[in-house]
């Protein structure tokens, strides 16, 4: 047996691997709202492996918007504390719709690491696609997802135009501008 001095590693090289580990948490399906999200930060801030944590599952709660700001304050948190954070999965928050939304934009625009956004079944309407649609977005989003959504053509349509390295996904397909017109047709929508 060598000890790990004999061998000439250190104990202390041991931590630089916990440090590289990419961890998800999820509060998937625990009816969290917005005002639960203040909560939520303060006890996330105690936990060791924030720095390390690239996944986060809010989906199939309650989050939407407040008249307290409290989705905007989670969310400044979260660019602030979660640096390594690339999926936010806030899909089934059918409370969010537009007015969520136009709190998640800042957030979006601000975040250095957010690779994908999945915001499925969330009532973000047209309203809400125009919003995401006008918004700057991050050269590190790769991946939008609006799918199961009421939104019409015309944002969805800026969006795929302006952002072309940013995948939208709506209905669970990535699609481009004349793939969605052609699907709009398909559903009977007008254009």
């Amino acid at each position: 047996n060598v000890s790990a001095r004999e061998s000439g590693r250190s104990k202390k090289s041991e931590p630089a691997k916990e440090s590289q580990t990419r961890l998800a948490f999820t509060l998937r399906g625990k009816q969290v709202r917005a005002r639960d999200l203040i909560k939520l930060s303060g006890n996330l801030k105690r936990m060791p492996f924030l720095p390390q944590l690239v996944v986060l599952d809010l989906s199939c709660n309650l989050i939407g918007p407040t008249n307290h700001g409290d989705l905007e304050d989670f969310l400044q948190f979260a660019n602030s504390m979660l640096p390594q954070l690339h999926t936010l999965k806030l899909s089934e928050n059918p409370t969010m719709g537009s007015q969520g939304i136009g709190e998640l934009v800042d957030y979006i625009e601000d975040s250095t690491s957010l690779r994908n956004l999945e915001l499925r079944l969330c009532d973000i309407g047209g309203e809400g696609m125009k919003k995401l649609a006008n918004m700057k977005t991050p050269s590190t989003l790769e991946v939008l997802d609006v799918s199961f959504n009421r939104i019409g053509i015309k944002y969805v349509l800026k969006f795929i135009k302006d952002n072309r390295a940013c995948q939208l996904l709506y209905n669970n397909n990535k699609m481009t501008a004349a793939e969605f017109q052609q699907a709009r047709v398909s559903e009977g929508v007008s254009l």
